[in-house]
């Protein structure tokens, strides 16, 4: 029986969805969206269901300004969409060291290296924690760029020679191959996706790849800018593969 429940860690809000039959399970650490797509307390994400029912133990914080974080400065996205972004995710890049902390001492999270993903937004959150913890062995983002470089030519020019530029070209994944080299990655994209052109994140995995990496990249040839059916199958059979859940599980179906 999959069980979910909400409480919070390190006073951050946190989803938590795990099939009690595991006992003990290797963590989904997963990132949603501005839209919350992780769902909620009484209809959580079907993938993330899906998730749980193979064996991990699914936990979905709230970031700084998503979800049950929200405050009244989220009028600042419209007004300065884009160094917006980047302080919010610097903020869950920091606070993800001691949430890390906490959720591996849980008692139904196994001790060995998690999974982390993310949508949109989300992916890019998931990005910069991935990039700074070992303790993490995979990293599932889904229509999430990799450059944090604005792609809109315009947009790009504004924000050339800010703090938020100067913060991009430090943290992008595009940026900096050689910290991905020995654990695995996996780029979710849609080819009709305008917000997250799938050829930015090619270009990364190329680049990591040439350095001795491990990443992949999968394309939705009819999506957009969405979790996409496609998509969430070859998730599940990605995250699957990389924790090494096998017949031991499916017997306890």
């Amino acid at each position: 029986m999959i069980v979910a429940s909400s409480t919070r860690i390190q006073n951050i809000p946190c989803l938590i969805l795990r099939e009690m039959r595991f006992g003990c399970g290797p963590l989904l650490l997963h990132y949603h969206a501005w839209a919350e797509d992780k769902g909620n307390l009484l209809s959580p994400d079907i993938t993330l269901v899906q998730a749980a029912s193979e064996g991990f133990t699914v936990i979905c914080p709230d970031c700084p300004e998503h979800g049950g974080r929200k405050t009244a400065a989220q009028f600042r996205k419209t007004m300065n969409g884009w160094a917006f972004i980047c302080a919010v995710i610097e903020q869950a890049k920091q606070e993800s060291g001691k949430l890390l902390e906490s959720l591996f001492d849980l008692p139904f999270v196994s001790s060995r290296h998690g999974v982390i993903s993310g949508v949109s937004m989300g992916a890019l959150i998931a990005q910069m924690i991935f990039a700074q913890e070992q303790r993490l062995g995979a990293l599932v983002s889904v229509v999430g760029r990799s450059s944090l470089l604005q792609y809109d030519p315009w947009c790009r020019q504004a924000q050339l020679g800010n703090w938020a530029s100067k913060w991009g070209q430090k943290q992008a994944m595009q940026a900096h191959p050689k910290r991905f080299i020995g654990r695995s990655i996996l780029f979710l994209d849609g080819a009709k996706d305008t917000l997250c052109p799938p050829v930015i994140n090619a270009k990364t995995v190329k680049l990591i790849n040439r350095v001795g990496g491990q990443a992949i990249q999968i394309i939705d040839r009819n999506a957009g800018h969405c979790f996409s059916l496609s998509m969430r199958h070859q998730f599940i059979n990605w995250i699957r593969m990389q924790c090494g859940i096998n017949e031991r599980f499916r017997a306890m179906r």
